[in-house]
């Protein structure tokens, strides 16, 4: 009895060393490296300022370049959570991209970039944030999937409907 039930013991052994390395190291490199995306797009800010592409005190950069230096601590895990907890933080620290003087402010600026880099650069923010807010928020996930699921519906519906006068019932 003791014999035949070694290999189970064995196998369990190794399933729990999988799930530890599992745990305590991929994981841990999972969630680490959900940050970089926000490092390589303020880095872009750096090298458009390097390059005398965008102005260090211009109202573009100091504002996208605030914004990403507050989601960096909040973006381990940048959930929905996470994102309204930012927006908050950004609040107290006085910087709210959503004052109507300041988003006045930052439409101005834009409406006068020509450079493709610097537009592709503030698109490259605005897909970040989204992108981890989606990778890492169950409750938009969940949401998106249910729209999906609720349009794969109304597509079946509509063609059965289709389906049903044209065919099975034409008139």
């Amino acid at each position: 009895m003791v014999a035949s039930s070694f290999p189970m013991i064995l196998f369990a052994l190794q399933l729990l060393v999988v799930f530890l390395f599992w745990i305590f190291v991929v994981r841990r490199h999972f969630q680490k490296s959900r940050v970089y995306p926000l490092y390589a797009v303020r880095d872009k800010f750096v090298y458009l300022v390097a390059a005398e592409k965008l102005e260090e005190d211009d109202v573009l950069f100091q504002e996208f370049y605030k914004a990403i230096n507050i989601m960096i601590p909040n973006s381990k895990q940048l959930t929905l959570r996470n994102f309204v907890n930012a927006i908050v933080d950004a609040r107290r620290k006085g910087h709210d991209p959503a004052q109507d003087e300041k988003l006045k402010e930052i439409q101005k600026a834009l409406a006068r970039v020509k450079d493709d880099e610097v537009k592709k650069t503030i698109i490259s923010f605005y897909d970040t944030v989204l992108s981890l807010l989606i990778r890492n928020s169950l409750q938009i996930r969940l949401s998106l999937a249910f729209t999906r699921f609720q349009k794969t519906m109304q597509n079946v519906v509509s063609n059965y409907r289709h389906a049903r006068e044209t065919i099975i019932c034409p008139a």
